[in-house]
């Protein structure tokens, strides 16, 4: 009765942690591809703003020079004079990003750029995020679906999981927003319910079945053998209950620890020593011990693999037995435990990537624009409340949308990798540098006066541009960069900060580029 009770406390658990395993699948997929979606629509409103500052096509649009406009505006892009389309077509739907066109304060027209909201978007998007073939995104506007499938999705909420029915079919679903309001355009990734726990019911039904027949074998001798197992069990009393209630308990204790991997490795570890009696054991990760407990058994190891993904390397858990070796009953019960535990393993990797993607920057890996704001409102708090200096350096790469144009978006990419680089050599690891969009980058110093953000701003200036960027086939890129230094007291709110920051950032750009400004003057 109790392997029976544990079959079926551990069928429960396979479903519950395969909903789980899908849940947090369909999440890390939904923020993946919405990072790369986001990121379109801020190159847009990046895009649309260089065309409408350049001169180029103003003074083209000043003067009506259709030809002239043509040859600056590209595929989606549609510049208009005064309220009137004069080059381009509008893409629908999509995502407009518009920029007023104005000459010394005189508007002259607007340009808009479009992200379209199609299928071929979201095949990008799914490339992108490596979604599941088994799993399906789609992109809504007002409560429609526009592209994917399946169409009645649109109905499923957002910035949350949920069961969502469509006819004769469920699916499990998660949605979040991509763009606000006008647009109002939502993603939702889903996954039909009926894939999901199949592999575990059919594991669990094997397992009662092979359980059942082992029980009728283990009856028949045991019926002869009753009074001897009752001496020997008088004799050797458990506290605390059976050897296979104190594992689902210890199992139960290990998957409601699965936020993160590295702690969870020590409790797998004691819970499956608890359940089979063993007098030692340690857990490998690539040959390397994470994990010991108990003494030197006796007997020959019994090795477990936990995981075997690539970008952790194979986990494997030994146990050694007091005496002798480990019967038949024993290693069943350790290798389902095994098994429960991989599950575990592999929710706390995927709930890990999860965090680290709403966080950080993708192109860069720095912190991203929310991490940054974030940190920094915490950051203002604790200076003001332990009466501790903060500094905010602000930092724009100088004429990046020359590198983009004469060289393309892949060797533009290096270069914002390449300067973020610099700024992670440069800071400690209390500090915060993180990528604020495009090439604005942000550096957060705490415990630093004005003096000390000013010098870090000035090394990060001269290592920008001694910086030299490869290209295949030709030279490499040198660059420079502009920065603006604010900081606490001098600027005591976060609004505050980032103004005087930005103000710095805008004078240095101002007076010529490639040095470092600031509008505060040191109390």
């Amino acid at each position: 009765m109790p392997l029976l009770v544990v079959a079926w406390i551990a069928g429960i658990g396979f479903g519950r942690t395969e909903t789980d395993k899908a849940d947090l699948r369909l999440e890390t997929e939904g923020r993946a591809a919405a990072a790369v979606f986001i990121r379109s629509v801020r190159e847009a409103d990046r895009r649309a703003g260089q065309l409408a500052s350049s001169r180029e096509l103003q003074q083209a649009l000043a003067t009506r020079d259709r030809a002239a406009v043509e040859k600056l505006v590209r595929p989606g892009e549609v510049v208009y004079a005064g309220n009137t389309r004069f080059v381009g077509e509008s893409t629908s739907p999509a995502v407009h990003r518009s920029v007023r066109v104005s000459i010394d304060k005189t508007p002259l027209g607007a340009v808009t750029v479009d992200v379209p909201l199609n299928d071929a978007v979201l095949a990008d998007l799914r490339a992108a995020a490596r979604v599941d073939r088994t799993d399906r995104l789609a992109l809504v506007q007002d409560r429609r679906t526009i592209a994917g499938a399946p169409p009645g999705i649109s109905e499923a909420p957002v910035d949350r999981t949920a069961d969502v029915t469509l006819g004769a079919n469920d699916y499990r679903t998660f949605g979040l927003h991509l763009v606000g309001p006008p647009a109002n355009v939502s993603l939702v990734a889903s996954t039909p319910r009926s894939g999901i726990g199949g592999g575990a019911d059919n594991g669990t039904l094997w397992t009662l079945l092979a359980l059942a027949l082992t029980l009728v074998t283990v009856g028949a001798l045991g019926y002869a053998a009753a009074p001897m197992l009752a001496r020997r069990d008088r004799s050797l009393p458990v506290p605390g209950g059976t050897r296979d209630e104190r594992a689902v308990t210890l199992v139960g204790d290990a998957l409601a620890s699965t936020h993160n991997p590295d702690r969870l490795l020590p409790v797998i570890l004691h819970a499956t020593m608890e359940a089979t009696g063993a007098a030692r054991g340690r857990v490998l990760q690539d040959g390397r011990v994470t994990a010991e407990e108990g003494r030197a058994g006796e007997g020959r190891a019994l090795r477990l693999v936990l995981d075997d993904d690539e970008s952790v390397g194979e986990i494997t858990l030994e146990i050694w037995p007091a005496s002798g070796g480990f019967d038949a009953r024993t290693r069943t019960l350790a290798k389902s435990l095994a098994a429960q535990a991989a599950i575990a393993l592999e929710n706390a990797r995927l709930h890990s990537i999860v965090q680290r993607q709403a966080i950080t920057d993708e192109l860069t890996e720095l912190a991203n624009r929310r991490r940054f704001t974030e940190t920094l409102d915490t950051e203002v708090r604790r200076a003001e409340r332990f009466g501790e200096p903060l500094g905010l350096v602000f930092a724009d790469l100088d004429d990046f949308k020359r590198i983009n144009d004469r060289h393309g978006h892949q060797v533009g990419d290096q270069v914002l990798r390449a300067f973020a680089d610099c700024l992670r050599k440069r800071v400690r690891m209390i500090d915060v540098a993180a990528r604020l969009g495009g090439e604005e980058f942000a550096v957060l110093l705490v415990e630093t006066d004005f003096a000390g953000a000013h010098a870090l701003a000035e090394s990060l200036r001269d290592a920008a541009a001694g910086l030299e960027v490869p290209v295949a086939g030709g030279d490499p890129i040198t660059i420079t960069a502009s920065f603006g230094v604010a900081s606490y007291p001098e600027a005591r709110t976060p609004e505050e900060l980032l103004a005087a920051a930005d103000a710095g950032l805008y004078r240095a750009k101002r007076e010529g580029k490639n040095r470092v400004r600031s509008d505060l003057a040191p109390a």
